[in-house]
């Protein structure tokens, strides 16, 4: 069947008409195929198909391995990624919502369906704070103002750990400096393999320009290689970084490139940092159910007197 127009895909969702449709696959290539600026009624399209999703078993959420494979690749944001993030949000915030708000707990409490959110693991796969940034800034904020405010809303309800403000105002200098600053537009063509980065890293003893060199290049690193070298810069300087053996200038560069880490792969950092300083893997979830073990830290600072 052909993929109805947006105004025809809105009326028969809104009509709840069940017969001879497809949603997920008219959705699905609606994402795929969208154009910039986006159209304002797609906003309304993926409420209602959620809506749908949760009071219907007609209707089939978008399969998780579906949404993984669009997010390969972040380097480049697209408008289908932008759009299967607005839409795993209004998902995992309408989950939410049919145990809290009353309206929604008695929509589906007559229905067969048994809905799931959207898993911390997928979530972890997609740089949420990356892609916000880039949709308030690409084009001015013209290209994706029609969703703008109800995916920031939904991003601050849903991860409000997020909107960290010391984290954004670092992040907002360094657009700055990498907007006038050429040496640095040039740094961003070199990228450095993991394997050599560990390299220069390990030599934070003697040879401190290159390591600095090395860390203030990370911060401009690609989103691809980001998860990569924050494991080889994290596994290998935290450590001394606690022992107090780290020269200050590298020990602040450090810092610097974990911060910007930060605004991309929050999730991940916070999950590799607290395994370098525990010994044990965690995930996100686990420190969700028990936050206990995020203070389960290196002795040397929980219980240091002078800290």
């Amino acid at each position: 069947m052909k993929t109805p127009s947006l105004d025809s895909f809105y009326q028969l969702l809104k009509a709840r008409v069940f017969y001879n449709t497809d949603y997920q696959s008219w959705l699905l290539d609606y994402m795929k195929n969208a154009t910039l600026p986006i159209h304002s009624k797609i906003g309304s399209i993926i409420h209602e198909f959620v809506t749908c999703t949760f009071i219907v078993d007609k209707v089939q959420r978008i399969p998780e391995n579906i949404i993984i494979e669009e997010f390969r690749d972040c380097n480049i944001i697209t408008p289908t990624q932008v759009l299967l993030l607005f839409y795993v949000l209004t998902h995992n915030d309408f989950f939410i919502g049919c145990r809290t708000e009353p309206k929604l707990i008695a929509l589906v409490a007559n229905t067969s369906v048994e809905q799931t959110e959207y898993s911390t693991e997928l979530l972890d796969q997609i740089p949420v704070k990356y892609i916000l940034n880039h949709i308030e800034t690409y084009q001015d904020g013209k290209a994706y103002k029609t969703i703008f405010s109800d995916i920031l809303a939904l991003s601050a309800n849903l991860y409000p750990e997020l909107f960290d403000v010391t984290s954004f105002l670092m992040q907002e200098g360094k657009e700055v400096d990498m907007m006038w600053n050429t040496e640095i537009k040039r740094r961003k063509t070199k990228q450095l393999e993991p394997e050599e980065l560990v390299s220069i890293l390990a030599q934070h003893e003697s040879k401190q320009t290159d390591v600095i060199d090395a860390l203030s290049r990370l911060e401009y690193a690609p989103i691809s290689l980001v998860e990569e070298y924050a494991k080889c810069m994290i596994s290998t300087l935290l450590p001394p970084c606690l022992d107090e053996t780290l020269d200050t200038r590298v020990a602040n560069c450090f810092v610097s490139a974990w911060e910007s880490f930060n605004h991309i792969i929050p999730h991940s950092l916070w999950t590799m940092t607290i395994k370098s300083l525990t010994g044990e893997n965690h995930s996100l979830s686990d420190l969700i159910q028990d936050i206990r073990t995020a203070f389960k830290c290196d002795e040397r600072k929980v219980f240091d007197d002078t800290v």
